[in-house]
């Protein structure tokens, strides 16, 4: 995006700054991406769409009516550094250049992957005959009653209200052809935005309530035609500006004007870009719309409402979160408060339950040492279980003081009602303070006697809602001092304290500032030294110009500054005055919400967890608190998760000097921080248990080593991870295949005993030390193991299908990154579970035209656009029997490539035909088939190939098309991976290396790679198979992966299981089809459900590579396919 920045003029030096609105649009744009992104299920994109539309909303409510307000002197609280008509102007047009890449993602993006998936979101007012009659019948019994067009003339004034949608209509009268303009107001609480129609053929119908009743117009308006009907809305300024004196008259004011936020003075006017200009002029001028105020937006309005759009499918077009996980020493002591006396508690939301939060105020309800607690609240849930533990409290007897920020803009009036309820259950309530807002999240339990005091610092909300979709940390310690600063926090807002001292906080508007400056320049200072300097800043908005300007200045002393920074980021970097700093914005499945700050120091590492960000209004304007992490295991724990952050090289972006967003793709293995952060907290819990039950020092507690095997990723690669039996020794998978290496060597200790047998106090001991056995290392990729798994699963339970299996194989070096088996479980001894990729063979189907059609090529006996006369059937006179295709037609003139792009199995016959048998086999020899690939698993299967003189009669055939031979699927994908590599074939491996048990390490010895075919054949190939996916003929449309070139193969085969028949769907293919990186081989067997692979595997195909692509940064394709034509 085109930045905007500013300069500020100091004594002897500029430096720049991003203007903060436009900083904004950049984050806002980067959750816009997220709707880009294929490798997200669908409706997860639609909510990211949803989420940059409503964000948007309230950015012009907010920030575009305060531009504005200071343009037309109503308010005095915008930037005075900063020309409001300029930025108003840079607004608009960063704004209007969104709108199209928004409309562009909505448009070519959202709506043919939701059809893909059988979701069809009408874009048109005409529905299809088979919904006509719905429509009107609905629109009669629904919506008519709702409607109140409204007459438009210049000169007479209409209210429109903000946040809801309008149609203008241009209607003619029939006689006269005079026009009319009218305004309707869509209903919006007694009419779904989404209607659902009639299904037709598998489809999910659905249509936007506005189509609805543009259809419908000549019935609202007999006597006229429609000539025209558009889109429009408006956004007005929802800030609340109130004269603030007491906090009396505080809630007075807010009470009286949140009424009055709906009928604000307009910040924007949305209008259809199909609306002709002479409408556009009517309409401004009937609604004193000013130039500056218009921005340019769709045929559909309020998007936002995506979120609302039914999901007929199912789990799998959505993102379903991981669930919170449970503390195990948390759940062991049952007490809270004995956990947080034994040493500081950090929790993780949403990564952990926000019930351990929940369970502290709780205990503080009825513990009877609990004589007072304070808590602040900023935004309320809706029937918040916090406020329900706090009242409970207060009706134990407690004294209960609950500070409510009335300022928190939208939550206004929540909070005012709960405040309320906690007023009248005997709380005591202190509202806002004039000038001010409180941020901090801060709670404290007062108990008598010897009892120790509590208190929680949290990054985020006490708000059981917004817990699961946030990112944020809380700490729940006992430290006295802590503990103290805190009474002193509520001392200030309870406005018994003015000039407070805090031992350990920092406090906005007392010691906060010049401590974090202290900490900027200590730091700076060691740089100077040659002692190194390093800050890692993570927040939500970086702002404030005295703390940018210490940033710089540190950066140019030599200090390493790393800003982790979602949101406002006002700083430039690479800029020759912000050398050495580092911005990373990270967006992905919850909202970053935590904000810390660490300070190296020399010996002296500083660490703060706080509610603040270093916007000029957090510093100055709020009251903030940030706690000093004093504990050395949670600063590791803290440090670890930053560093996960700051090595993300999926969601997180580079903010450049020119504000875009710059995906950050590096050679290290894909690292995703969201889902990486849920596994260390995850593999970390048994170590804290551990160190929690270590303190307690209890007697007769003694700790013993036991070796056990351990799964952290639970069923990730379980059959190729495979089993050890009860002594230990592996029994199935790589545990079996690498026994030896993995054994260690038992150690043994001898004791002196008495002759009662006992162990002699102080007698002679000797002890063996035992000795590790060695690591193997694979070349899977954990993560994108994971979600292949998922995406296999939900469709082999789709299809009813008896298994599947995917293999993903790298082209380049033959690494399996995939080998997923569906049903995963755990390794267990006791249910062995079989590595199908490897173990079990198949007919190929139509998969096999490619070997066929390959050789040819390879033989030089056909071209991509030699011409056959293709027949429904075949009578060959030792077939035993027609050849058919798998659909009756007539009889067709189709080239080579549109043979293999129609899978015509008689005119693969004719291709077949051209050359002799042996040369076909010869080339399915080559390409691996009839031996085992080598790759390290035990059982490998050769599948079967007999030699070309044992095909007799009709098996002559049927091998041209994949039939009468069996393969695995590692032997398909290892075979797509040649023609994509350009038909060198480089023997597949699974495992990456191994180090013995004296510390050598060692790596599978490389088979000789062998040209299997010509590289123009496989380059030739590729693109014949891009017909597959692209051409109207292909049978693997549902294969698409948008952005990317695709070469594929669907197959489906008939087979015999258990007596009975059955099918295998089996689609392979090369992504990306320009510069292939990955062969991808999907089999389903024995589906019972839309069994054919064109709606089986070949979607399932099309949802794994996505995945992949995006998993593994793999960059789009930048040219178009030149493909061959399937018809003379």
């Amino acid at each position: 995006m085109k930045s905007a920045t500013y300069v500020c003029p100091h004594m002897e030096k500029k430096y720049g700054y991003f203007k903060r609105d436009i900083s904004w649009l950049s984050f806002n744009y980067r959750v816009l991406l997220e709707a880009a992104d294929a490798t997200l299920p669908i409706y997860e994109r639609i909510r990211f769409l949803s989420i940059y539309a409503s964000n948007l909303e309230e950015f012009y409510e907010i920030r575009v009516a305060d531009q504005r307000g200071a343009i037309m002197k109503k308010n005095y609280r915008a930037d005075n550094s900063e020309k409001a008509e300029e930025t108003l102007n840079e607004i608009t047009t960063e704004v209007n250049r969104q709108q199209q890449d928004f409309y562009s993602i909505f448009n070519d993006g959202i709506l043919p992957e939701l059809r893909r998936q059988r979701v069809y979101l009408y874009q048109t007012h005409e529905p299809l005959p088979f919904h006509r009659d719905f429509v009107r019948r609905y629109f009669d019994e629904e919506i008519f009653p709702y409607l109140s067009p409204v007459t438009l003339h210049e000169g007479f004034r209409t209210f429109i209200r903000d946040r809801r949608l309008y149609l203008i209509a241009r209607i003619l009268k029939r006689e006269t052809r005079e026009p009319l303009y009218v305004l309707i107001k869509i209903p919006h609480s007694n009419v779904p935005r989404f209607i659902a129609l009639p299904e037709h053929e598998g489809m999910h119908y659905f249509m936007f309530v506005d189509d609805m009743i543009r259809y419908n117009l000549p019935a609202i308006f007999p006597g006229y035609v429609p000539d025209g009907c558009y889109g429009i809305k408006i956004s007005r300024d929802a800030d609340i500006y109130v004269d603030e004196e007491t906090p009396q008259s505080i809630l007075q004011s807010i009470r009286t004007k949140v009424g009055k936020r709906k009928i604000g003075a307009l910040s924007r006017f949305m209008y259809d870009r199909e609306m002709p200009p002479d409408v556009l002029a009517f309409v401004r001028r009937s609604f004193h719309i000013a130039a500056d105020d218009l921005v340019v937006g769709g045929r559909y309005m309020n998007l936002q409402d995506m979120i609302r759009l039914p999901n007929p499918i199912g789990a799998e077009l959505v993102r379903t979160p991981p669930a919170p996980l449970r503390v195990p020493y948390l759940e062991e002591l049952a007490s809270m408060f004995r956990a947080v006396e034994r040493g500081d508690v950090l929790l993780h939301f949403p990564y952990q339950s926000f019930d351990y939060l929940l369970r502290f105020l709780m205990e503080a309800s009825f513990d009877p040492d609990v004589e007072e607690i304070k808590i602040t609240q900023y935004r309320v849930a809706e029937n918040s279980a916090v406020i329900h533990s706090l009242i409970g409290a207060a009706r134990n007897g407690k004294r209960v003081t609950v500070f409510v920020e009335l300022k928190a803009r939208f939550d206004e009036e929540n909070n005012m009602s709960t405040a309320e309820e906690m007023r009248q259950a005997g709380i005591k309530i202190i509202y806002s303070i004039p000038g001010l807002k409180v941020h901090a999240k801060v709670a404290v339990v007062l108990r008598r006697g010897e009892a120790a005091d509590f208190a929680c610092l949290s990054t985020g909300n006490f708000n059981e809602k917004t817990a699961k979709g946030y990112s944020d940390m809380a700490l729940l310690t006992c430290d006295k001092a802590i503990v103290g600063d805190v009474c002193r926090v509520f001392e200030v807002l309870e406005g018994r304290l003015a000039e407070p001292h805090f031992d350990r906080l920092l406090v906005a508007r007392f010691n906060m500032v010049p401590e974090l400056i202290r900490l900027i320049r200590r730091e700076a200072d060691l740089a100077r030294a040659g002692r190194g300097g390093r800050i890692i800043l993570k927040m939500n908005g970086l702002q404030d110009k005295q703390m940018i300007d210490e940033l710089y200045e540190a950066g140019q002393a030599g200090v390493e500054i790393d800003l982790l920074v979602r949101g406002i980021c006002c700083l430039t970097p690479d800029r020759s005055y912000s050398p050495n700093i580092r911005v990373t914005r990270i967006v992905d499945m919850y909202l970053e919400h935590a904000r810390l700050w660490y300070f190296r120091g020399d010996g002296e590492e500083t660490m703060y967890l706080t509610s603040s960000d270093w916007m000029r209004r957090n510093l100055n304007r709020r009251i903030e608190a940030a706690v000093p992490i004093l504990s050395p295991d949670v600063r590791r724990e803290i440090l670890d998760l930053l560093d996960i952050q700051l090595r993300d090289n999926v969601k997180a972006c580079h903010i450049d000097g020119q504000l875009r967003n710059i995906y950050i793709r590096n050679d290290a293995p894909p690292l995703r921080a969201q889902q990486a952060t849920y596994e260390y907290i995850k593999r970390n819990v048994d170590a804290v248990t551990y160190r929690e039950i270590r303190k307690l020092d209890i007697y007769g507690i003694e700790w013993e080593s036991v070796f056990e095997r351990e799964y952290p990723n639970g069923n990730v690669a379980a059959p190729v991870i495979g089993t050890v039996n009860a002594e230990g020794q592996g029994s199935s998978g790589m545990e079996a295949q690498f026994d030896t290496l993995l054994t260690g060597t038992p150690g043994a200790q001898a004791f002196e005993i008495a002759p009662n047998g006992a162990v002699m106090p102080g007698g002679k001991k000797t002890t063996v030390e035992p000795k590790n056995g060695g690591n193997v290392e694979l070349t899977l990729h954990a993560d994108l193991q994971h979600q292949v798994q998922e995406l296999l699963d939900a469709r082999v339970a789709k299809h009813q299908a008896d298994w599947g299996v995917v293999v993903i194989e790298d082209v380049a070096t033959g690494h399996v990154l995939v080998m997923a088996d569906s049903n995963s479980k755990e390794p267990d001894n006791a249910n062995p579970q079989k590595v199908h990729a490897v173990q079990d063979a198949f007919e190929p189907g139509s998969v096999g035209k490619l070997v066929t059609v390959g050789a040819a090529l390879n033989q030089g006996t056909i071209t991509p656009t030699s011409v056959f006369q293709v027949p429904y059937s075949l009578d060959l006179p030792d077939a035993g029997g027609p050849i058919t295709d798998f659909h009756e037609h007539g009889g067709e003139t189709l080239t080579a490539t549109g043979v293999l792009a129609e899978s015509s199995n008689t005119g693969t016959v004719l291709i077949g035909q051209t050359m002799s048998d042996d040369q076909r086999y010869a080339m399915m020899r080559a390409l691996g088939f009839g031996e085992e690939t080598g790759v390290e698993l035990p059982g490998e299967s050769a599948g079967l190939l007999r030699s070309a003189d044992q095909w007799q009669g009709r098996d002559r055939y049927v091998t041209m098309f994949g039939q009468a031979y069996a393969i695995t699927a590692m032997q398909e994908a290892s075979a797509l991976a040649t023609i994509a590599n350009g038909g060198v074939r480089i023997a597949p491996h699974i495992v990456k290396s191994w180090t013995n048990a004296d510390g050598t390490v060692e790596v599978p010895q490389a088979s000789q790679p062998v040209q299997a075919m010509d590289a123009t054949t496989a380059s030739q190939l590729v693109t014949m198979m891009e017909s597959v996916v692209e051409d109207d003929l292909g049978t693997a449309g549902a294969a698409k992966v948008p952005g990317y070139r695709v070469g594929v193969k669907t197959g489906t085969a008939e087979t015999i299981i258990d007596g009975a028949s059955g099918l295998v769907s089996t689609t392979a293919g090369i992504i990306p089809a320009d510069a292939p990186r990955l062969a991808i081989a999907v089999v389903l067997y024995n589906p019972r459900v839309a069994s054919v692979s064109s709606d089986s595997s070949a979607p399932l195909f099309g949802d794994i590579a996505r995945t992949a692509v995006g998993n593994l940064g793999i960059p789009a394709s930048t040219s178009s396919a030149n493909l061959y034509p399937t018809t003379p």
